[in-house]
């Protein structure tokens, strides 16, 4: 049983048509997070998908380093590392961008920010770990954490974009999916166990 994600926060609050062309990625920047794979992906997408930005939320010990690889990989301008941000501040990112990437390189817990994203409208690309494969549940795609992750986290980003609506395609009866994941769900799932125990 995991914790639930806080659906009056993480919630669509922003209309598709308004969005900007933004994938994002909500994680401490730390290596067992991925943001390095991820930047080298949105590398190789960028040459395909010049309209796209990548919002980088969070901070940690390897920022100053993600920093000099998106100048490196000549990615700088669009990228935006927006630090840390209060979970309202995370909604209002989440809802003007399309698609969020979790590409975590090792097993989650759980992959709650999956959910948030959910909520926020976004189709997942994810990393296939356990923790966070059970949070995706399919609203997406999932990439194999291989030595061919790069190139494959590539190749998801650009079919997830390959027309402006097609994230959308990914998102059917994903409400009826978040309304089993939010805290009441998994309060009432608490109180089930334990009245069975009792």
């Amino acid at each position: 049983m995991t914790n639930g994600y806080d659906e009056a926060t993480f919630s669509q609050k922003r209309e598709w048509c308004d969005r900007e062309y933004a994938f994002v990625v909500v994680a401490r920047l730390i290596e067992d997070k991925g943001v390095r794979q991820l930047l080298e992906a949105f590398a190789l997408v960028s040459q395909d998908r010049p309209d796209y930005v990548l919002n980088v939320v969070g901070t940690g010990p390897e920022e100053a380093k993600l920093m000099k690889l998106a100048t490196d990989l000549n990615i700088y301008t669009k990228v935006r590392f927006l630090g840390a941000l209060d979970p309202q501040g995370v909604s209002e990112v989440l809802n003007n961008s399309r698609v969020l990437c979790v590409p975590s390189m090792w097993d989650e817990v759980f992959g709650i920010v999956a959910l948030e994203g959910m909520g926020c409208g976004l189709p997942v690309i994810a990393t296939n770990v356990s923790g966070l494969t059970d949070a995706h549940h399919g609203y997406g795609l999932l990439v194999e954490p291989n030595e061919e992750v790069i190139k494959n986290f590539a190749e998801a980003m650009k079919t997830i974009t390959s027309t402006p609506n097609r994230p959308l395609d990914y998102l059917t009866d994903v409400e009826a999916y978040l309304k089993t994941r939010n805290r009441r769900a998994m309060v009432d799932a608490y109180e089930t166990v334990m009245r069975e125990i009792c």
